[in-house]
């Protein structure tokens, strides 16, 4: 792989994320890898939300090793509808509340593409593993940014692609 921008071509982009999503195989590896053999846990992940619109059709809740934890949204009604179907899950309108959030293991991005970047690079930086819906940024320096964040932090970053994932 050439790591000049140059010569990095979108092929190779491509075929390097498809590469990273092979960390898809390794989440169910996330519990494991905080226990050791002799730990016996019910420690589920707990998932934050940033984005309270399509992001929040969400299955997560219903997986046996997941929890939703916290959803944020800047529109209060979003917020509402959640707080009313959902009323164990946390919400707030600001989303560094998720990212900083000590019990939240994995944020889950459903906002606008150009928001993606920010947000995962913060969510990355402050260590949690991050989901963000499709597209992953809107370049590809952004992209390799991500990557290499994430690999540094090793932490699993991978794009949703709606419904792949809830069958």
């Amino acid at each position: 792989m050439s790591t000049d921008k140059k010569t990095y071509s979108r092929r190779e982009f491509v075929r390097d994320s498809a590469v990273a999503l092979g960390g898809v195989a390794l989440a169910p590896r996330l519990l494991a890898a905080q226990e050791t053999s002799s730990m016996k846990t019910d420690k589920k992940i707990r998932i934050g939300v940033v984005g309270g619109g399509f992001g929040t059709q969400f299955y997560w809740n219903e997986h046996p090793n997941c929890i939703v934890e916290a959803v944020s949204d800047l529109r209060e009604d979003r917020l509402a509808q959640l707080q009313a179907r959902y009323p164990a899950i946390g919400t707030t309108r600001d989303y560094r509340d998720i990212i900083a959030n000590p019990l939240i293991d994995a944020v889950v991005i459903a906002t606008p593409v150009s928001t993606h970047f920010e947000l995962a690079l913060q969510a990355l930086q402050a260590g949690k593993h991050v989901l963000v819906e499709k597209p992953l940024v809107a370049t590809v320096e952004q992209g390799l940014r991500l990557r290499d964040e994430a690999a540094r932090r090793q932490r699993v970053l991978m794009v949703d692609h709606t419904f792949v994932y809830t069958g």
